[in-house]
C-alpha cells in the first residue's frame, strides 16, 4: 500500500505536469552584425547592449530583432556593464581613459552622464564603477592610472563615494603605492 502511494505521488508530482506542460522553444535571432565586440543583457529583460568595433553603443528592445543607436552617448565607449547588485535595471558605459561614464537605471531607456573629479595623474587612466550590493543609490568608484617614474611603475588607486552621483567624494585611505622595477 506504502509502495503504491509513493508511485501515485511521484506521478502526480513530476510526471503529470510534464506531460502537461507546453514545451518551451527559446527564441534565438539571427542579427546581421558586422563586428561586435561587448554584447550584455539585462536580468529578466529582453533588452540587450552591445558594443561595435568603433566603440558606438546599440541596443535592442526586442531580444535581438531590431537595433538602434543610443543618442545620449555621444563618446566613444570602450566597456559596458550590466550591474552585477541590481541587473535588472542598472548598466554603465565607460569611455576610456576618462573619468567620465554613462549610467541608465531604465534598462538603456535614458542615460545620463556623470563625471568623477580624479586628480590630473588620473586622466589618462580608467575608473571603473560599482554599486553597493543593499544600498542602490552608492556608487563607488575605483579610478587607477599606470605611471612609470624612473623606471619604477606605480599602480596607485583613487576611490570615490556617491550618493547617485552627486558628488564623488574622494576617500583618503592609508594604503602604499604599489611599486614594480621595470
Amino acid at each position: 500500500m506504502i509502495l503504491l502511494h509513493a508511485i501515485y505521488t511521484l506521478w502526480v508530482i513530476i510526471l503529470l505536469p510534464l506531460l502537461n506542460a507546453e514545451k518551451f522553444v527559446p527564441k534565438v535571432t539571427e542579427a546581421p552584425i558586422e563586428t561586435s565586440f561587448n554584447l550584455v543583457s539585462f536580468d529578466d529583460s529582453n533588452t540587450s547592449i552591445r558594443l561595435d568595433g568603433w566603440g558606438v553603443v546599440w541596443i535592442s528592445f526586442d531580444a535581438g530583432e531590431n537595433w538602434e543607436t543610443v543618442k545620449e552617448i555621444e563618446e566613444r565607449i570602450f566597456r559596458f556593464t550590466v550591474d552585477p547588485f541590481h541587473g535588472q535595471e542598472r548598466g554603465f558605459a565607460f569611455i576610456c581613459e576618462s573619468p567620465k561614464f554613462y549610467i541608465t537605471d531604465d534598462r538603456g531607456e535614458s542615460w545620463r552622464a556623470l563625471t568623477i573629479p580624479s586628480s590630473e595623474e588620473y586622466l589618462d587612466g580608467d575608473c571603473f564603477i560599482t554599486t553597493h550590493p543593499r544600498n542602490k543609490e552608492l556608487l563607488i568608484a575605483n579610478c587607477y592610472s599606470y605611471m612609470i617614474d624612473a623606471d619604477v611603475l606605480y599602480d596607485p588607486s583613487e576611490i570615490y563615494l556617491s550618493n547617485d552621483g552627486n558628488p564623488f567624494l574622494k576617500l583618503n585611505l592609508p594604503w602604499k603605492r604599489k611599486k614594480t622595477t621595470i
